[in-house]
């Protein structure tokens, strides 16, 4: 509104900003035209972790509200309210996913990283999405690739149009 825009958009969300993107494709399914989902966030990550993997993930996510002073995902909660919304439309998708493990290390001697990939997988699948595996790029898909994300983007405009 304050850009004077009118929809429909393509919408775009980096790792958290990714779940917040699928949550607004659902609850607003036409003022969206397409999503592009960077490294993103979801639905499947804890049934890809270990119970243990999960379990340390929300704890070093909850420890992290007052070391740092500022958000932090709220996981559980938010999967939760994106399954009770209703499947997103049709959309052009674009699931974009690091190539360059990049680990949270909670579980010292297991890697999430394992886990990180299948849920990416499931997620370009169950949006029916391109799904963007080879990208040379850590989780700071944006900073490390602009590029590649700035053809994605434009490919889901194109194909939105």
């Amino acid at each position: 509104a304050a850009a004077d825009q009118s929809g429909p958009y393509v919408v775009v969300g980096l790792s958290w900003g990714g779940l917040i993107a699928q949550q607004f494709a659902r609850t607003y399914a036409d003022e969206v035209a397409g999503l592009v989902l960077l490294d993103s966030a979801g639905e499947y990550l804890q049934a890809t972790f270990t119970v243990r993997q999960w379990a340390a993930w929300m704890a070093v996510v909850a420890g992290s509200i007052d070391a740092a002073g500022s958000e932090v995902p709220s996981y559980e909660p938010s999967i939760a309210e994106l399954r009770a919304t209703p499947a997103p439309p049709a959309l052009p998708t674009v699931v974009m996913s690091s190539d360059q493990p990049w680990d949270l290390q909670v579980t010292p001697g297991e890697s999430t990283w394992p886990g990180w990939v299948a849920a990416q997988a499931d997620l370009a699948q169950s949006l029916n999405a391109t799904h963007i595996t080879r990208t040379d790029s850590g989780h700071g898909l944006p900073v490390e690739q602009p590029a590649l994300v700035t053809a994605a983007i434009l490919e889901v405009v194109d194909e939105a149009r």
